[in-house]
């Protein structure tokens, strides 16, 4: 079976061409297999043939996602030097694209298969969209890399006009339907409130893409998720891959984050309360543990607040300590004993004065209202 090309010139008819498009049970599809580059929880995340968009807030480290890809793609096959892998970078300087290129070959067993572009070496001669294009559909047919790697599409082209950016869009549907070339776009805000900056180019990108993955950083950890796709047999939840940076500036796999449980008690502290209850070879009803259980986990939350009330007060200097006060001496001028040197008002007892704390009167409000006292109105 023959398949047309948008931009080329086709030998088929249009008969011809309409009759190829039915598939039926007679039809051979042996030729349109698809084999998965990177798959990661039973989910693939890159595939020939398919083109792959990674998309949430600017913040999301979607750049450092993409690097983890890109490397699985390169050392996939060692033997041989892996595969290559086209990354253009479409709005980092020379300085740090020079960065990111030394951090993706430090990881690589060959580092010929990686090819960068570098888009802000060109100055103005990028603003001419038709020639950049072109320039970028002949590096793919030349090098014909297993992927092609866009950071970002929001800084490729992003007021270029409806026909370039379908002009793009068609270079990459010829470039998946006639070749084991799988693409992997970044482009940000096409899920959320925030209006998306990607331009015409992203809309038809993100809506003619295959797969698409949402990514959220809570902390530290980012959380990459199946949000969009024809093939969902995958359980996106199932199929989350959790990661934080590590020292090499690059995806290090992370536990995922647990869940609020229906008891309101995390595993670790259950564990700690009902080992400090249960006693080696003690038996206890089950009405009795949980009554013991909840009290000792309604102190340590008690203490715990406490303790974190007690060191937000000290943190804002509420609290001034209170100056020692001078002793005197009402007892007879007799010798003291060395036992009666010691009471249990000096400064190292805690209910020594001095180891108390008052408030501070300048943290007093000022604006308390004084009830006034009238005077005594005498009769004449």
């Amino acid at each position: 079976m023959q398949v047309n090309y948008y931009r080329n010139s086709n030998d088929q008819g249009y008969d011809e061409s309409w009759q190829a498009c039915h598939f039926t049970s007679d039809t051979d599809l042996s030729q349109f297999t698809v084999k998965p580059l990177v798959t990661i929880n039973g989910q693939p995340y890159l595939r020939q043939h398919h083109i792959t968009y990674l998309t949430g807030r600017e913040t999301c480290r979607a750049h450092h996602f993409a690097k983890h890809l890109a490397v699985q793609v390169l050392n996939a096959n060692p033997a041989t030097g892996g595969t290559s892998v086209l990354w253009i970078d479409t709005h980092n300087g020379p300085h740090v694209s020079a960065a990111i290129f030394r951090e993706l070959t430090q990881h690589l067993h060959s580092g010929k298969p990686l090819h960068y572009v570098c888009l802000d070496i060109l100055g103005g001669q990028r603003d001419d969209h038709w020639c950049l294009i072109r320039n970028i559909e002949q590096l793919i047919m030349r090098l014909k890399p297993q992927l092609v790697v866009i950071d970002d599409i929001d800084h490729f082209m992003p007021y270029c006009g409806l026909r370039v950016a379908n002009e793009f869009n068609r270079i990459v549907r010829d470039t998946v339907n006639h070749t084991d070339t799988a693409f992997l776009f970044i482009g940000y805000n096409h899920t959320g409130k925030k209006a998306c900056t990607a331009g015409e180019l992203g809309k038809l990108l993100f809506s003619s893409t295959n797969d698409i993955f949402s990514l959220s950083t809570v902390r530290d950890v980012t959380t990459v998720r199946h949000i969009s796709g024809y093939d969902l047999s995958v359980l996106p939840d199932h199929s989350q891959f959790h990661f934080t940076i590590g020292s090499d500036n690059l995806p290090q796999e992370a536990k995922q984050p647990r869940g609020a449980t229906p008891s309101g008690i995390d595993d670790d502290t259950l564990r700690g309360i009902v080992e400090g209850i249960i006693q080696p070879g003690q038996d206890i009803s089950d009405s009795d543990l949980l009554a013991q259980v909840k009290a000792q986990h309604s102190q340590l939350k008690r203490h715990t607040r406490d303790a974190a009330l007690l060191y937000q007060i000290r943190r804002l200097h509420l609290l001034n300590p209170l100056p020692a006060a001078p002793s005197i001496d009402t007892s007879p001028s007799t010798p003291s004993s060395p036992s009666s040197q010691s009471s249990p008002s000096s400064p190292s007892s805690p209910s020594s004065p001095s180891s108390k704390s008052v408030l501070s009167p300048s943290k007093l409000d000022n604006g308390v209202n004084i009830s006034l006292t009238l005077p005594t109105h005498h009769l004449p």
